[in-house]
């Protein structure tokens, strides 16, 4: 799916399903192959502003973050870029 998308640093990657944030990471790793060619504020946005998920199940969510941050993406005293909602019912709270 990943390859077919084609994500850069400038989109924003969204899971509505994220499970355990298999996909998110899988599109970070992509728009980051080439990271010695991005600015300090790309790096930044990759870093806190590329991906964001939704999780229905709040222990699957707690599992996404934290696989997040092992892999460098968030901070952790940031805000969570993994919600705990069902994204079928609940109004998205970005757009």
């Amino acid at each position: 799916m990943v390859n077919c998308v084609r994500p850069t640093v400038r989109d924003t990657v969204v899971d509505p399903a994220a499970g355990t944030g298999g996909f998110l990471l899988a599109a970070h790793e992509y728009a980051a192959q080439n990271a010695e060619t991005l600015t300090p504020t790309e790096r930044d946005r990759l870093r806190e502003g590329f991906v964001h998920g939704m999780e229905l199940v709040d222990g699957t969510a707690r599992l996404a973050a934290m696989n997040l941050l092992l892999h460098g993406i968030g901070t952790p005293n940031g805000r969570s870029l993994i919600e705990v909602k069902d994204s079928l019912i609940a109004a998205p709270s970005q757009r």
